[in-house]
């Protein structure tokens, strides 16, 4: 009876997972890395239940520790998520592949199991059925299951205490780089599902190991582990369903994220360092008001520097607070917001897209065509072509 009932809720938890991946805009890579995890994490809860607690690995021995290497992906994915939450500009980069190497490595170190006849995979699943936690001495590779989940359960942890060390270094709580109800159903439920699942996890895996080494099973723990697994995702499942249209956007807080205020700002006389105030006037302010900065197509980050008194990390960590952007998409979209004002003024009546990229601090029109569409979703021809028929 508990066994159907934990597979009924492992199967809506993986539908779950599935229809946020499937249904995922492209804006919402948080959203979509955590259901990759929370995806990775049911595969292997649903496999587990299906393949050993009703014994079909016997009726489907090719699949022995075929679903192994999928538990070294939730904690990576977790933490991505939650790095793309702090950062709107993060995007997957070579370096971060690293963070797939367990994964990887787990495979490779699989590699004499999956490749066994089919015949000795079939001795090894029933193996496994006729002992009590036979998964955990049959059936491993170059190296023994035990030791590879020890290193599994240490990662997930080191995981999580990671992605915590981003949320109180970037203050995320407070300092609202993200809208209200994005911290409030996506990030915060996640946190506090990754630490129920791992509490009873780890506390579970701990009696695995008792009995391993022991022969003792600790059945009432087992109990209160899976107990707290049970409230922790039918918790999460009443939660996603209560709330489930509410998407994860981050918090538009700078100027250019507003095309009147753009207008506005790049229709009134350019302005120099010499005219500004120096009071409350912070960098971005001043890049913003100062044309000269942002137009001029050979800027460097370096110039930005010595002209505002301030390091790379004091000016990027400002403009990220500000904006959710780097300093480069920064530059970028207050050239765009530039060239949709002229656009508006009529400037591709008598000139060309080059000269308005030229024009816009673009070095090249390859460069400014992707920048535009990434801020309007269409080409500066289309823009100009929409404006005229509307």
């Amino acid at each position: 009876m508990f066994k159907v009932l934990f597979l009924i809720l492992f199967i809506l938890f993986q539908l779950i997972a599935l229809l946020v991946v499937l249904n995922g805009d492209k804006k919402d890579f948080p959203i979509r890395f955590f259901s990759y995890s929370l995806l990775s994490i049911s595969i292997f809860l649903v496999s587990q239940i299906v393949l050993f607690d009703f014994g079909l690995i016997a009726n489907y021995p090719f699949l022995v520790r075929v679903i192994s290497p999928i538990m070294f992906l939730p904690a990576p994915f977790f933490y991505l998520g939650v790095l793309q939450m702090i950062n709107p500009g993060f995007y997957i980069q070579k370096k971060h592949l690293i963070h797939f190497l367990p994964f990887i490595l787990h495979s490779i170190e699989l590699l004499p199991v999956f490749m066994l006849p089919l015949e000795e995979k079939q001795e090894i699943a029933e193996l496994m059925l006729s002992e009590k936690l036979g998964w955990m001495s049959y059936g491993y590779g170059l190296l023994p299951i035990v030791w590879v989940d020890v290193v599994r359960f240490g990662l997930m942890v080191s995981y999580y205490l990671l992605a915590w060390r981003l949320i109180f270094v970037y203050d995320i709580f407070n300092k609202r780089v993200l809208k209200f109800e994005a911290i409030n159903f996506w990030l915060k439920p996640t946190l506090l599902f990754f630490a129920g699942f791992q509490i009873a996890s780890i506390s579970q895996y701990s009696v695995y190991l008792t009995y391993y080494f022991t022969g003792l099973y600790f059945y009432p723990v087992t109990t209160l582990n899976f107990g707290v697994l049970f409230l922790t995702l039918f918790g999460f499942i009443l939660h996603f369903f209560s709330g489930i249209n509410i998407k994860i956007q981050h918090k538009k807080t700078s100027i250019f994220d507003n095309p009147k205020v753009w207008r506005k700002v790049f229709n009134e006389p350019q302005k120099h360092f010499g005219d500004q105030k120096k009071s409350n006037e912070t960098s971005i302010d001043k890049i913003i008001l100062n044309q000269t900065f942002f137009l001029n197509p050979n800027l460097r980050i370096a110039d930005l520097e010595d002209e505002l008194g301030i390091s790379s990390k004091q000016l990027s960590d400002e403009i990220f607070f500000r904006s959710g952007k780097s300093t480069k998409e920064f530059i970028n979209s207050l050239r765009i917001g530039f060239s949709i004002s002229k656009i508006e003024e009529g400037y591709l009546e008598d000139f060309t897209v080059d000269s308005l990229a030229e024009l816009s601090g673009f070095n090249s029109r390859i460069t400014f065509y992707r920048a535009f569409k990434k801020e309007t979703t269409m080409t500066p021809s289309e823009y100009w072509e929409k404006l005229r028929t509307a």
